[in-house]
């Protein structure tokens, strides 16, 4: 079998079908350029919108780096402030788990501690308690003394107490202390 073609006879070109093809197409084209033209609309407006936020911080920019003057009431309350804050920052960088740790290492038997005060600028701590005797108040004041942590250890204070029956309730004392490098350990 042998086939022919006869450009003569007919047409080979189906109109209805290339038109659909090419009308299907022109509406694909047509929906991207309206995609296209709202996201261009939509951009725009953010631009706009960029250019006048821009604006903005250039305009407190430019206001910032006009000087203005400060009252020296307020430069006296500020640098208290500031004061303040530095001494809040060094109390909470005293290191107590260290001291008290260091403290409890050098403790005598029969020594009660009934209280620390640290001075933060000084760095000394002043420690009051009570002991049993004053052998244990000396061996205690002795290990402070050898002690490689703490310095320049004093006894301060000293006195006899009374319990409510006039009984001897032991010796109150007062120690004062300062910790060798300052607050490392």
């Amino acid at each position: 079998m042998k086939y022919s073609l006869n450009l003569a006879t007919g047409t080979y070109v189906h109109h209805r079908r290339l038109f659909a093809i090419l009308l299907v197409f022109g509406l694909f084209l047509l929906g991207l350029i309206v995609i296209n033209t709202l996201s261009i609309f939509r951009d725009s407006s953010r631009t706009r919108q960029l250019e006048l936020r821009l604006d903005e911080f250039r305009g407190q920019k430019q206001g910032g780096n006009q000087q203005t003057e400060i009252s020296a009431v307020a430069m006296a309350q500020l640098a208290k402030r500031i004061e303040e804050a530095n001494e809040l920052l060094v109390r909470d960088n005293y290191r107590w788990t260290a001291l008290l740790d260091h403290l409890e290492a050098h403790l005598a038997e029969g020594i009660s501690i009934r209280g620390l005060q640290p001075d933060y600028k000084t760095g000394v701590l002043k420690l009051s308690g009570v002991a049993a005797s004053v052998t244990d108040l000396r061996h205690f004041i002795d290990n402070l003394t050898r002690s490689e942590v703490f310095t320049q250890v004093y006894l301060k204070e000293q006195r006899t107490e009374k319990t409510k029956d006039d009984l001897d309730g032991g010796i109150s004392f007062s120690v004062e202390l300062k910790k060798r490098g300052g607050d490392d350990s």
